[in-house]
């Protein structure tokens, strides 16, 4: 029963707070609300780190597993640009 009281006060404190008269400062206020921002802009980028990045891994993956000619060509045109580079023509 003693339980029961105490944890019924606790409540009745949090939902009916009495004024505390207590004064903060503009600088203080903006500290608080601007940690308030930060936090939850941080809580926000871990829900896209951890959700966004890897779907859109795998979505890249399926697309590079589709496409593997398109990186064969472009290594193909890169030793041509090589092999047709007047200076390494004259070096040789």
């Amino acid at each position: 029963m003693n339980i029961w009281i105490r944890n019924l006060l606790f409540t009745w404190s949090i939902i009916f707070p009495s004024f505390s008269y207590a004064y903060i400062g503009p600088g203080t206020g903006l500290s608080a609300i601007g940690s308030l921002v930060a936090f939850v802009g941080a809580i926000l980028l871990l829900i896209v780190g951890f959700v966004w990045f890897p779907i859109k891994r795998m979505l890249g993956l399926k697309t590079k597993q589709t496409t593997p000619q398109a990186e064969t060509n472009i290594e193909t045109q890169t030793e041509q640009a090589i092999d047709s580079d007047p200076e390494k023509q004259d070096a040789q």
